[in-house]
């Protein structure tokens, strides 16, 4: 993805590596998804086990079959397809549910941050707080998902949503301890390129 940014989007490297990067993310769901094994009975288990940040990971059965479970996809077209794979039984539905942020609400009070806790309690979005914070959107912009802002941090247009959605995923790698050079590579995943210098600051 680096060398993506790099390159021209006319040239014919950029369109190499477009295909290449294209192919490592269908590759990797297909790798990760369709080849998992499945019961006897017809269905696909995990087993589920603590990571040293306390969260839980997911992974195949102590038997073999199955696989991650709890990290499927949903915001890409390919994950979405990936998520039809997975059928309840006959009268049953599937359902997923997350605490609102609860993550964030957790530092808030560990780290007893006044300005974060109060918003909480007030019912602020706090990953929009953060999002204006870090991408210096103006305070009388306010949140409409699919209305556009250029961030002179990034210099580029994009809609609300992807800020406030790229926010939320800096703000939690930062409280894990994320260093310049991570924060880097998940801004250019992102589509965003930003020098070393100006991450670490």
């Amino acid at each position: 993805n680096r060398l993506l940014k790099k390159t021209k989007k006319e040239s014919k490297e950029h369109e190499l590596l477009a295909c290449l990067s294209s192919y490592r993310e269908v590759a990797k769901l297909s790798q990760t998804y369709t080849t998992m094994s499945i019961d006897r009975d017809g269905r696909v288990r995990t087993s589920y086990g603590w990571v040293s940040t306390f969260r839980l990971s997911s992974s195949e059965s102590p038997f073999g079959s199955g696989g991650n479970l709890q990290n499927i996809p949903v915001r890409t077209k390919e994950g979405k397809e990936i998520r039809k794979l997975f059928v309840p039984d006959k009268g049953k539905i599937l359902i997923a549910c997350d605490l609102a942020q609860a993550e964030a609400r957790v530092v808030a009070w560990l780290s007893r941050d006044p300005k974060l806790m109060k918003a909480f309690q007030e019912g602020w979005d706090v990953h929009w707080e953060n999002a204006k914070t870090i991408f210096k959107i103006p305070d009388e912009v306010k949140y409409i998902p699919k209305a556009t802002f250029v961030s002179p941090i990034i210099g580029d247009d994009h809609d609300l949503y992807f800020y406030r959605r790229l926010a939320k995923t800096v703000v939690h790698a930062s409280n894990y301890g994320m260093g310049p050079r991570m924060l880097q590579n998940i801004l250019i995943r992102e589509g965003v390129s930003l020098p070393e210098a100006t991450c670490k600051r």
